[in-house]
């Protein structure tokens, strides 16, 4: 059987054991609240790369519509130009000394 000694010593590591179970279940207590905090942290991130990209997305829009609207500039002035240079022919035309 065993003796007195043998069973302080199993109590006492048996008590060690308790304590260092009780602190590890509040380390992964710990554990578990920084990761909760990470995973808050990951979700605003993705959330802001969506607001990112949607952004960069109204960006090339304008961009294009910018680009469409240049375009017709080019094309409103080329028209312009060639009106004037009718008139002035037009109006060379019918003034002939006048020019």
């Amino acid at each position: 059987m065993a003796t007195k000694k043998e069973i302080d010593v199993l109590v006492e590591q048996n008590i060690m054991l308790s304590k260092k179970s009780a602190e590890t279940i509040k380390e992964l207590k710990m554990l578990t609240s920084r990761i909760d905090k990470l995973i808050g942290i990951f979700e605003k991130a993705s959330k802001q790369v969506g607001e990112v990209q949607t952004n960069d997305q109204i960006v090339r829009s304008l961009s294009e519509k910018l680009n469409d609207l240049l375009d017709q500039n080019k094309t409103i002035a080329s028209g312009l130009l060639a009106l004037e240079k009718y008139v002035r022919q037009r109006t060379a035309e019918q003034r002939p000394g006048s020019f």
